[in-house]
């Protein structure tokens, strides 16, 4: 019968890996722990292997992962099995991959959930998506001169990076 080949979780917070080189192609065999495909993550590059089998080798019947292909762990990278042997019998691997898929997206767009996004108008506007306040050089030294921070007199400007003219206001608001 027929079995999934998937991205392995090499490390806890491993979330996806990068589809590298095939090493096996469709219809080429293999003995267990030989190499099929390469996966490359932020930490490492690891060839995912043929699993233990009772079969002498298995074959690579459909590769499912294209190279360059950015995959969550868990994804199915190949259907392998014996020579001549059906794909379908181990599943519709895509079915597989699409909860796997979604709840990946699902995670990267919640990490920005809660965040919220800045209008020209909202006083979050001066800040960068980072956090990191946008600014003028000669508006840091005028805020640190002040004895403010560069965050306060954002929190009062609508504009996308503070310049010294709005620090001399902030100053002037607050009648320092």
């Amino acid at each position: 019968m027929a079995i999934y080949l998937r991205i392995p979780r090499l490390y806890p917070e491993m979330e996806e890996a990068t589809v590298g080189h095939w090493t096996l192609g469709e219809g080429e065999s293999g003995a267990s722990h030989a190499p099929v495909v390469e996966i490359i993550t932020d930490k490492v590059s690891y060839d995912v292997e043929i699993p233990e089998s009772e079969a002498e080798s298995l074959t690579v019947l459909e590769a499912c992962g294209v190279e360059k292909s950015v995959l969550p762990v868990g994804s199915v990278l190949a259907i392998l099995g014996q020579p001549g042997e059906d794909p379908a019998s181990a599943g519709d691997w895509r079915a597989e991959n699409s909860p796997i898929s979604i709840e990946r997206r699902s995670q990267l767009a919640g990490s920005t959930t809660g965040t919220a996004v800045p209008t020209p108008t909202s006083p979050a506007a001066s800040t960068a998506p980072t956090g990191v306040v946008r600014a003028t050089p000669s508006a840091r030294r005028a805020a640190k001169a002040a004895g403010v921070s560069i965050e306060e007199v954002a929190a009062t400007s609508d504009a996308s990076t503070v310049t010294e003219t709005d620090v001399e206001r902030y100053l002037a608001g607050r009648g320092a």
